[in-house]
Parts: C-alpha cells; structure tokens; sequence
C-alpha cells in the first residue's frame, strides 16, 4: 500500500482565539523503511488579492503578504521507520492573536489578527477576489539534511472571539438630531382629533406663513463599537421647541417607522505594473425596520428606545495590508404631526460602525471555564473558505 502523511486537528480544526492553540497529531500510515530526522510543523497566515478588469484586455493584478510564519520543531531526533508501521506525532502550536510591531500595519486596527475571509465581485466591468487564509504544514527531513521527504499542507479556519472579561474600549455614542417645523390648523387644542374640511386644506396651502406652527427636533444616539451578534440600541428623542413655535402645547408627534441598514466596504488593492490598482465591494449584510404608532409621550419624556440584534455570521472589522473590512450605518425614518410627514435622514448618509468579534459565554457546560466546541461552533460559526488556487 502506498505510504500516507496526514494532519490530523481536534475538533475540526477550527480555531477560537479564547483557547488560543491547534492541537492535533501528525499522522504517517504505511511507512517505508527509511531513517528520518526532524520534524516540523509551519504555520503561516496571508491575504491574497486578484483585479482582473474586463474592459482592459482581462488585465490581472495581484497581491500577496504573509502575515506570520510561526515555526516549531515537533521530533527533533532521528527515527528509523519499520515497513507498513503507523507512525503518530502529536503537536500544540501557539496561535498568534496578536502580531508583533513589525507586522502592526498588516493587522487590524487594534493588532489582533484578522479572521479568515473570503470575498467575491464579479461584475461587467471587473473580477475581484481577496481572501485571509491560514495553513499548517508538516514537514519531515531526511535524517541529519535539509532535504525534504514529505510534506502536507492543511488549511485551519480561524474565528476570533472577545473575551468574556474584557471590556469594549471607551467609546462616545454617536449623536445627531434634526430640525423639523409642523404648520397646520390642527395644531389649535379646538381642531385636536378632526380632519381639515377641502377649504381649510386650500388655506393652508395658499397661506402656510400664517398657520399656526410648532418646532420640534428628532434625536438619535446609538454606539458606534459593537460585538458581533450583539444588540445594537438606538435611542430616539423628541425635544419641543417652544421658542420657535406659536403653539402653546407641544403636539402629538409619532415615528411610524424607522429603518437601519447596516452595509459593508471591502477595500482590496492589488499590485500593478507602474501603480497599485484598488478595488471597493460594497453591499447591504443586515436591515431592520420598526413600525410604531405610538407617539411619544411626556410622561415617557418623550422618549423611545428600538434593539436588534446584530448577525454572528457578520465579520469583524479588520485592516490588513492590502485587505480591509469595514461597516457603516445609514438611518432613515418617517415622522408624523398633524397629518404631515417628515422624513427622517441622517446627515452625509451613513456613519461608520467599528464591529468587534462576538463574545463566547464565560463557563461551558463542562465546567472548565471555556465552552465546547460544539457550544461554539453554534454560538459563531466559521466564515466559509475556498481555496484559489490562481
């Protein structure tokens, strides 16, 4: 039978960075005689890049950096291998969640390693692909040589997870508000509950300098640093402004309806021939919509408060070399007062959201003060990878 080299991870060979390190044994099944020497274990992460632009004569740009290469030496003496004998060589190695400065500006902002990534866009115009990969490699040498008698190669999945002491970095929620003038004559108390006959409605469009006005304005503040698959909370406000109203008491002012739609910018850049070539995907990951009817209340201090919870299948943000990934928000709503609407807009458009890996639970079902693999797995599954081979 022909001789076989495999490597064999635990658990599936998913890596959570709470635990921090690949376990797994290097396994050689129908050996041949021979004497080995050494053996070591590689293990590497990169990013790759391809721009291939269709409109330029299927130009192709590429790029490639190594973010580590982490080498440990797993049987450092010399073996004689007996015919048809199975050969077992268990390994621990390190997972590096943190790069070293010199590689600081290939990781993400805060320096932990980026997890694995793939990302896809293929369009009229242009094809582009990036992806974070991480590979383990066993290599074992001809005795007292460097030569090289068998290697395998296996790809681990790395998902990062916030660990459950630590504490979100001091952030400022995000605030914004916006103006907004009501002009009807059902903001008099004696038209409060009735609509406006045909003539009334002709006045008020003729003459809206003299109807009765009201001023109010639309608050939101919600945080900008979230966790993966963590609630997202928006708190929303309405502040009546008496000075700019002639209207004595504040009217009734309802949020029909408010919407989030969270987006995502992957940014890759590829090397050229005279200059780098970039390329930036863009593309909605999660929306959410409250329908209120409600209005706000003093009594409530005219306050209103909507959760969602964030997707675990989202990536977290991260800032390699020549890969990037990042978020933003974009908020937008439909106010209601005195039979008018006023559409709610935040201003630029979007606002950049900073997310963090999720959060696994603090005590497993073991008790060993870590979940299992399958509580994990369930909690934030791995992203998919596939290999490219170009």
């Amino acid at each position: 039978m022909e001789q076989q080299i495999t490597i064999e991870l635990a658990e599936g060979g998913t890596i959570f960075n709470v635990e921090n390190t690949i376990n797994g044994n290097v396994v050689l099944r129908n050996a041949k005689p021979e004497l080995i020497g050494s053996i070591r274990m590689v293990l590497s992460g990169r990013t790759k890049t391809k721009i291939v632009e269709k409109n330029n004569r299927n130009a192709t740009y590429r790029g490639r950096h190594f973010l580590f290469i982490q080498k440990t030496v797993i049987n450092a003496e010399s073996t004689p291998l007996e015919p048809g004998q199975k050969y077992i060589w268990p390994f621990t190695i390190a997972f590096p969640t943190f790069l070293p400065p010199p590689d600081i500006r290939a990781a993400s902002v805060d320096g932990s390693t980026p997890p694995t990534f793939r990302a896809d866009d293929i369009s009229f115009s242009v094809n582009a692909k990036c992806f974070v990969e991480y590979m383990i490699a066993a290599i074992i040498f001809k005795h007292q040589s460097r030569v090289v008698l068998h290697k395998r190669e296996k790809v681990v999945k790395y998902v990062p997870n916030f660990p459950h002491h630590q504490e979100l970095p001091p952030q400022m929620d995000k605030l914004w508000n916006q103006k907004f003038m009501a002009r009807s004559l059902l903001l008099l108390p004696e038209n409060e509950g009735r609509c406006l006959t045909r003539r009334e409605k002709v006045k008020s469009v003729f003459q809206s300098s003299k109807l009765p006005c009201s001023a109010f304005q639309f608050n939101v503040s919600f945080p900008t640093c979230l966790l993966v698959g963590h609630k997202l909370r928006i708190f929303t406000t309405i502040a009546h402004l008496s000075e700019e109203s002639t209207v004595i008491r504040p009217p009734q002012v309802t949020l029909a309806t408010l919407s989030v739609v969270l987006k995502s910018r992957t940014s890759l850049q590829a090397d050229g021939t005279f200059h780098p070539h970039n390329h930036v995907q863009q593309s909605t990951c999660w929306t959410r919509t409250w329908t209120n009817d409600g209005p706000f209340l003093e009594s409530e201090n005219w306050q209103q408060t909507f959760d969602a919870t964030l997707p675990r299948t989202l990536h977290p943000t991260f800032n390699t070399y020549n890969i990037s990934r990042s978020y933003y928000l974009k908020i937008t709503g439909i106010l209601k007062c005195a039979n008018e609407k006023f559409d709610v807009k935040v201003r630029g458009g979007y606002i950049d959201l900073h997310l963090y890996p999720p959060r696994l639970p603090a005590v497993s079902s073991e008790g060993d003060g870590l979940p299992t693999y399958r509580e994990a797995m369930a909690i934030a599954p791995p992203p998919r990878l596939d290999s490219d081979s170009d």
